[in-house]
């Protein structure tokens, strides 16, 4: 909220060519406190016929809440989706689990993964991707899959 509250009500005609603005609806993000860009955010709207969307290349995405995963677990069970076809095609893993009084934030793709350590979160992983299987990608996430490969 801090920095929505610093950012500028005026917005140059140059930074609006090409783009839709969305000032006026509510969002929520799941990016981090410190987060310089806040590209991960949704909307949700009685009215959806607002927003043209292109279905055929529009991603997908899953919701897990609650999981109570160690960093190894987490860290495995990411690992599996990624390297699962089964799962479908797996662009992001990203959300937070707790860790004791403070939460993991997570921010995984193909390429590498990011986590830290921080004081305010909320229980949920969101998996985004096209044609994700949920039952399989959950899998991952509740050990049962994780325990088969040890």
């Amino acid at each position: 909220m801090n920095q929505a509250e610093r950012t500028a009500d005026a917005v140059n005609d140059a930074d609006r060519e090409g783009r839709m603005d969305l000032r006026g609806m509510q969002m929520v993000t799941i990016d981090g406190e410190d987060a310089k860009d806040l590209d991960d955010a949704v909307s949700l709207h009685a009215d959806i016929g607002r927003i043209p969307v292109d279905f055929e290349k529009a991603y997908g995405t899953q919701f897990f809440f609650g999981l109570s995963l160690s960093e190894e677990e987490l860290m495995a069970g990411c690992a599996g989706i990624f390297n699962d076809q089964a799962c479908g095609n797996v662009i992001r893993i990203k959300g937070f689990v707790q860790e004791g009084d403070a939460y993991r934030e997570i921010n995984a793709t193909r390429e590498g993964t990011e986590t830290k350590i921080i004081s305010v979160g909320q229980e949920v992983l969101i998996v985004i991707g096209e044609n994700l299987n949920k039952d399989r990608i959950e899998g991952y996430l509740t050990n049962e899959r994780n325990d088969n490969a040890k």
